[in-house]
């Protein structure tokens, strides 16, 4: 089988089939999230790293107003013309996270797939989270999901799944090579293999991200002094079990408050 070095994030239809299977889950968690959590009513949804908008239009449907940014243009063309295809605007631009400001402000904002972690130092997580504070009304809500590293217990390094959409099969490896807790980079490996009933190859994709424990992400929140933690769940999406974080915590979803 023949092997490609390329990003997932460039092929913005095989991103969307392997994590498209939980988008209707997400949604219904951050629906609820509004109704549980928010100051007022929810109107206007941002949304920093969409993607392939593949959580956009299903809010959209339920008659929200969304925006979302992403620095891959090809991810931003697969979800606008997807926002198209369901009668909506194009609502996706390329910008990057860690500096766009997002006018007029919005009700809410939310990031559930751990591209959070892409940003790899501190001043880079710590713009992000003032540039999505600057982009949301008082007291609006930021719904942030990503794993974090237990100090307690061996984590997990290593998923596997596999997805399909008609004649396309995936079958996808995402492991962490090597994590350095010092730096508090994790250096991490994507293998997908690809096939259909005329062709059979594997893209393989690595990237740094960066990890961290649960008192690394207290303390960046105390630094930039923009959000409160309102709530915490798992990546179960149950808003009818939050979770109690402690040493052991894995992979969360922070509802944050803007103060």
């Amino acid at each position: 089988m023949k092997t490609f070095s390329a990003s997932i994030y460039d092929h913005p239809k095989y991103y969307d089939t392997l994590y498209f299977a939980n988008s209707a889950l997400e949604v219904n968690f951050l629906v609820a999230c509004f109704e549980r959590y928010a100051s007022g009513s929810v109107r206007r949804l941002f949304e920093p790293a969409c993607g392939t908008g593949r959580l956009l239009w299903r809010v959209a449907k339920l008659g929200y107003d969304i925006h979302g940014i992403d620095l891959n243009p090809q991810a931003v063309a697969y979800c606008n013309k997807r926002l198209r295809s369901h009668g909506f605007p194009e609502t996706a631009i390329v910008a990057d996270m860690t500096t766009y400001r997002h006018k007029p402000l919005a009700d809410a904002a939310f990031n559930t797939i751990s591209s959070f972690c892409h940003l790899t130092t501190d001043e880079q997580a710590a713009s992000h989270l003032n540039s999505v504070a600057d982009s949301l009304k008082k007291s609006g809500l930021y719904i942030l999901a990503f794993h974090l590293v237990p100090t307690c217990k061996p984590e997990c390094d290593h998923d596997s799944w596999s997805a399909q959409r008609g004649s396309l099969r995936l079958f996808a490896n995402l492991s962490t090579t090597n994590r350095n807790l010092k730096t508090r980079i994790d250096d991490i490996e994507f293998n997908v293999t690809v096939r259909t009933p005329n062709k059979q190859f594997e893209l393989h994709d690595s990237f740094p991200m960066r990890n961290y424990t649960l008192q690394n992400f207290t303390s960046l929140l105390e630094t930039t002094n923009r959000f409160q933690i309102e709530e915490t769940f798992t990546f179960q999406f149950d808003i009818n079990e939050p979770t109690r974080l402690d040493e052991q915590s894995e992979d969360v979803v922070f509802v944050l408050r803007k103060k």
